[in-house]
C-alpha cells in the first residue's frame, strides 16, 4: 500500500507544473531598460521600423545597425 501511494504521488507530480512569469518591467524607471520595452511593444504590434528608430536613439546600438537608422 506504501509504494503504491508513492508511485501515484510520483506520477502525479510529474503531471502538474507551475509556471511562474514576471512581468517585464524595468525597475527604478532606467530610460534604456524602457526604450527596449518600448521597442519590443512596438515590434510585436508590427512597427519593426519605429522600434528600430526607437533603438537608434542609442549612438552605440546606432552605429551598429547603421544605415538603418535615419540621422537627421
Amino acid at each position: 500500500m506504501n509504494k503504491t501511494l508513492t508511485i501515484i504521488v510520483m506520477l502525479l507530480s510529474g503531471c502538474s507544473s507551475t509556471v511562474i512569469q514576471y512581468p517585464s518591467v524595468c525597475t527604478n524607471n532606467e530610460p534604456n531598460c524602457q526604450r527596449n520595452l518600448n521597442a519590443q511593444t512596438l515590434a510585436i504590434i508590427g512597427k519593426e521600423k519605429a522600434a528600430i528608430q526607437l533603438m537608434c536613439m542609442d549612438d552605440s546600438i546606432a552605429d551598429l545597425l547603421g544605415d538603418e537608422c535615419i540621422r537627421e
